[in-house]
């Protein structure tokens, strides 16, 4: 199939030079946008997810390639390419995320008391085949959303003292922009027993989507040789 013409023009190219031919060269990668309007964390969810890098790995994109985060993230999605399923091991709600999946309705409520805005769901973006996104809001106007953040009490006082947005919120939210192609993404970090901190909004910077659109592009390169190996 696809994936295997892919792979078999894959061993064709040194990993220097990405030619067009391949997916991770390919000027398709970063087309065709889809919005689908499912509930977040649903059986439909998770499997819109498989083999796609996602936005809340964002981070893990720019970690050296040696790293242990960089080199899982990739066989995950090789893994879920060839296999058409998530690994059995890989747990998409930890603990601490199902806490935060669980308070994530009051941080919203909390969200819209505070700015007045009402907030859409935020579904599932896709941005060709190998890219996804679930922002968790949608503003009416169409060109922006939210990220809600529903942080630990050490976490959130960690947040609280930072001048500016962690690294790896930013990669996240500009990687939302990127399969959105919103304009803007408010940050909103969240805990039950802290005042509000006001969002923060992330404009989009062209130089950062490109920056991300080149990380993607050799992780894509990386998935096809896996594929290449296994199939």
């Amino acid at each position: 199939g696809m994936a295997e013409e892919r792979s078999n023009q894959m061993s064709t190219i040194n990993t220097i030079n990405m030619t067009p031919l391949t997916a991770a060269g390919s000027p398709e990668l970063f087309q065709r946008r889809n919005f689908i309007n499912v509930e977040q964390n649903s059986e439909e969810w998770l499997a819109l997810r498989l083999g796609r890098f996602t936005a809340s790995n964002a981070a893990d994109l720019f970690a050296k390639k040696s790293t242990k985060a960089y080199q899982d993230l990739i066989k995950r999605v090789a893994f879920e390419r060839i296999k058409g399923k998530s690994p059995d091991d890989f747990e998409y709600k930890g603990g601490y995320l199902q806490r935060g999946h669980d308070l994530e309705p009051l941080a919203a409520e909390a969200y819209q008391q505070h700015t007045g805005e009402l907030l859409l769901n935020g579904g599932f973006f896709t941005l060709g085949d190998w890219i996804g996104a679930s922002p968790d809001g949608r503003h009416i106007d169409g060109v922006s959303g939210v990220e809600i953040k529903c942080l630990g009490w050490k976490a959130f006082m960690d947040y609280a003292k930072l001048p500016t947005l962690a690294p790896e919120y930013y990669w996240q939210v500009h990687f939302q922009m990127l399969v959105t192609g919103w304009e803007s993404v408010e940050f909103f970090a969240w805990n039950t027993d802290f005042d509000i901190i006001p969002p923060v909004t992330v404009k989009r910077d062209e130089a950062v989507v490109e920056q991300l659109q080149n990380a993607i592009r050799e992780a894509v390169y990386e998935v096809e040789r896996w594929i290449d190996v296994l199939q």
